[in-house]
């Protein structure tokens, strides 16, 4: 009995990192009272050439009291509950487009310093693979606050157009 020689061939493949590409940088502004989708405004994609790869995708608000995402597909969770943190784990394709219709609204109420136009909301978006490679990248939501300028039609001390009338409606 003869027996050939055996050639065993290990492959090992290698770990690419997802790949995110149109993110939203540096600042973006919304009028208060209006949602806004940062991500799919932008036109925000995730990859990842690994075979059968899953993602996660962590989103994090600087002060979970500011406001919060919310997402239509229900993938993405904050957790823990009003922590400002958001997860979403998944192969990129749904990921992404529940990435894409996350809604961020300004909680309302919130007060805005003074002598600023509005709230800065600063967002770190971390994205990792089974393998630990990671993206990260952060921006600035500036919700600005609807200033209305109030007309004063007459100097009667009440009713339609009066002073009384227009610094109630200022608040």
């Amino acid at each position: 009995v003869v027996v050939r020689d055996q050639v065993k061939v290990l492959v090992i493949s290698e770990n690419d990192t997802p790949v995110v590409t149109d993110a939203p940088t540096g600042r973006t502004e919304v009028l208060s009272g209006n949602t806004i989708a940062p991500f799919g405004d932008a036109g925000t994609s995730l990859s990842d050439s690994d075979l059968n790869e899953i993602i996660t995708v962590r989103i994090q608000l600087d002060d979970a009291e500011k406001g919060s995402f919310s997402d239509s597909t229900g993938l993405f969770v904050e957790a823990p509950v009003d922590s400002g943190i958001y997860l979403a784990t998944g192969p990129a394709g749904p990921v992404q487009t529940s990435l894409q219709g996350l809604q961020f609204a300004l909680r309302p109420g919130y007060p805005v310093p003074a002598g600023e136009p509005g709230v800065e909301v600063s967002v770190l978006v971390t994205i990792t693979d089974r393998q630990s490679a990671k993206v990260e990248f952060t921006f600035v939501l500036l919700v600005r606050i609807d200033q209305v300028a109030r007309v004063v039609l007459n100097t009667d001390d009440s009713g339609a157009g009066s002073l009384r009338q227009a610094i109630g409606e200022a608040g």
